[in-house]
């Protein structure tokens, strides 16, 4: 209450009191937000912004946030915090936001604010997805596809090379690793690493690594092609055998083998030389193969044919004689038929002054000498083979 008291002047004074009551009422004044100047940001970078508000009551009432507009995912908190994070679609961009505040005064006011933010575009490196390790065989073409993303929007081009790998190994501008190891790539481990750039401002990059092994396959030995032969019966045959083979390191061990054919031929595996002797005449055909030490192991063949013809019978005439000569056959037996009366014949350097009937076939060179005095009436000399009675 109030209390006021007059007094006058009088002799004496005289005086009074009176009191009456005051009541002074609340009055809400409005709050006042704290300016929030424009921002500028990059996409997908996080945006918090304290909004501050002054109050002149006392005591100070409570206060309220609310977004009235804004990007979509703006938030603000009743206590007063705005975030945001843009994303990649909503940059680049422009927008208003309205944020407004109330008190909680009688009767509540409020206030309201104002401010711009731009949302520039950002490049953001591209992402390999994972590349798995990779086994694969010498000699054999090998192609996969390696990808990565971008995560722009819209998404920018991108450019793949290969950083460190194996000589022949390419990875194309579209992501596509192509390799023929060689036989001298395998065996082998291989650490692989690609990168892939992207065509946004500010080019970024990526890169990524995995390990190709690559595995010793055994290529099979190459026997090369064996031409046909002919040969006079009893002259013995010998065919060098050219094998080739591309395995690295180069093996050695072949084992040569006559698959099929007359059962006396063999192969020198040490020479590479195809040995035998026909027993009679005619066409005889033969396989060979060859095969390698590798694992698996590899083989090869190549068939051929030898035609035995009658032997070679050498006739000459020098100072008066003729001379047959012929390569005699082991186990042979030679028997001159019919010549002139004074015909002789030379086996081993004997010389015997009647027609000998049997003539030891010893694989050496045999001379027939036959003196030609007189040579009337056109009588030949003849020369017959007579082989063991098997044949």
């Amino acid at each position: 209450p109030v209390v006021v008291k007059v007094t006058d002047r009088g002799i004496p004074a005289k005086s009074t009191t009176n009191s009456f009551v005051v009541v002074v009422r609340e009055v809400n004044r409005a709050p006042v937000m704290v300016p929030v100047g424009d921002r500028t940001m990059a996409e997908l970078e996080e945006l918090e912004i304290p909004l501050e508000t002054e109050d002149g009551d006392l005591p100070r009432n409570g206060l309220r946030y609310q977004l009235v507009s804004g990007p979509a995912g703006m938030t603000v908190s009743e206590a007063g915090v705005l975030r945001w994070v843009p994303t990649e679609e909503q940059g680049p961009m422009e927008t208003d936001v309205v944020v407004t505040v109330t008190d909680d005064g009688v009767p509540p006011l409020s206030a309201t604010n104002q401010f711009h933010v731009t949302v520039v575009e950002e490049n953001h490196p591209p992402l390999f997805l994972e590349i798995s390790d990779q086994t694969i065989p010498e000699l054999q073409p090998f192609e996969f596809s390696i990808l990565a993303l971008d995560s722009d929007i819209p998404s920018n081009g991108l450019r793949y090379s290969l950083i460190q790998g194996p000589v022949g190994l390419k990875v194309s501008p579209q992501g596509v690793v192509t390799w023929t190891p060689t036989e001298a790539q395998g065996p082998s481990t291989n650490r692989i690493v690609v990168q892939v750039m992207d065509d946004g401002i500010g080019a970024l990059t990526a890169t990524n690594q995995f390990t190709i092994v690559v595995l010793e396959i055994n290529s099979p030995p190459l026997l090369f092609p064996v031409a046909d032969v002919e040969v006079p019966l009893g002259e013995p045959v010998l065919i060098p055998l050219d094998v080739s083979d591309e395995d690295e390191p180069r093996q050695d061990g072949f084992v040569f083998e006559v698959l099929s054919g007359d059962p006396t031929a063999i192969v020198d595996s040490v020479a590479r030389v195809f040995e035998w002797t026909a027993l009679g005449m005619g066409d005889y055909s033969f396989e060979v193969g060859v095969a390698d030490s590798g694992l698996p192991q590899g083989t090869d063949r190549q068939r051929f044919t030898i035609h035995v013809t009658r032997p070679v019978l050498t006739v000459r005439v020098e100072g008066g004689r003729v001379f047959v000569e012929f390569e005699s056959l082991w186990n042979w037996r030679y028997d001159l038929l019919s010549a002139p009366y004074s015909a002789r014949a030379e086996s081993r350097g004997y010389w015997s002054s009647i027609l000998p009937s049997l003539i030891p076939g010893d694989g050496s060179r045999q001379r027939w000498e036959v003196p030609i005095t007189a040579y009337e009436g056109g009588e030949l000399l003849r020369l017959e083979a007579i082989g063991p009675p098997d044949l």
